[in-house]
């Protein structure tokens, strides 16, 4: 690897486009190495909150640290001048195989199918990025299934019973756990009126229906691995480890 940055006239750069073709590289170190959104953190060293920044275009490809492109270079098995070559001239050609893409698929589910379309269409045909929309990835997510009132009286259920769990094992108010979960949802991105939404779920204080769990989960359709934010920020807790098979039926309902 070059060990120092090549010069980049950011300036002369169309951002849209290169926020694109970031994402194409994230989705392709992803399909490559068969990993998750949080195993790529992992690997790159960031946070799931950073990580959703990027591919949401709200952090500029440039300016993000040299040691995250480094990384990601070694997870794409190519340089970092090659990294940078590909975000300023799409000039990249990717090592992707249809198997790479069916067994990422198979292991991590269909949520992130355009986004991984989208990496591979580009790597292959880099001209595609000079026209490409603004259309962030998770607004080109195909719409869920539509939700009756007994599936969403289910899963509101599912997520107050892990929430109300959550509270008593780690003991304290469920205020105290609840500023825990939301300053959480805050790193992952969620608004303050999302926030308020999740809180009314974990509570119970909901009335979630059919037609309201369908806009939902549309909402938050392909920004998040668990799809549910809250399921998010639950899944990974020590206290609710036996708990994970409960989580995956309420990632499953909504998947």
């Amino acid at each position: 690897m070059s060990d120092s940055l090549p010069q980049i006239d950011v300036e002369s750069t169309n951002s849209v486009v290169v926020t694109e073709r970031f994402r194409s590289l994230l989705s392709m170190a992803m399909v490559s190495n068969n990993y998750s959104q949080r195993k790529l953190c992992e690997a790159l060293g960031i946070t799931m909150g950073t990580i959703q920044k990027y591919f949401r275009g709200k952090i500029c490809p440039f300016q993000v640290r040299g040691i995250v492109i480094q990384r990601l270079a070694t997870a794409l098995g190519v340089s970092i001048d090659s990294v940078y070559e590909y975000l300023t001239n799409g000039e990249f050609k990717s090592s992707i195989s249809l198997e790479d893409v069916v067994s990422y698929i198979k292991a991590h589910g269909k949520d992130e199918l355009p986004q991984i379309l989208a990496a591979c269409t580009e790597a292959s045909t880099p001209q595609v990025a000079a026209t490409s929309s603004s259309i962030h990835p998770s607004e080109q997510m195909p719409e869920a299934k539509s939700f009756n009132d007994s599936e969403a009286t289910r899963f509101a259920g599912m997520i107050t019973e892990l929430f109300t769990t959550f509270v008593e094992r780690r003991g304290g108010s469920s205020m105290s756990a609840w500023t825990i979960l939301h300053k959480q949802l805050e790193s992952i991105n969620c608004n303050e009126k999302e926030v308020e939404h999740l809180h009314d779920l974990a509570f119970g204080m909901l009335d979630l229906d059919g037609a309201k769990m369908t806009n939902c989960i549309n909402h938050f359709r392909g920004r998040y691995e668990k799809v549910c934010p809250m399921v998010q920020v639950l899944y990974d807790k020590e206290e609710l480890s036996d708990c994970r098979s409960k989580m995956d039926q309420a990632i499953a309902m909504v998947s």
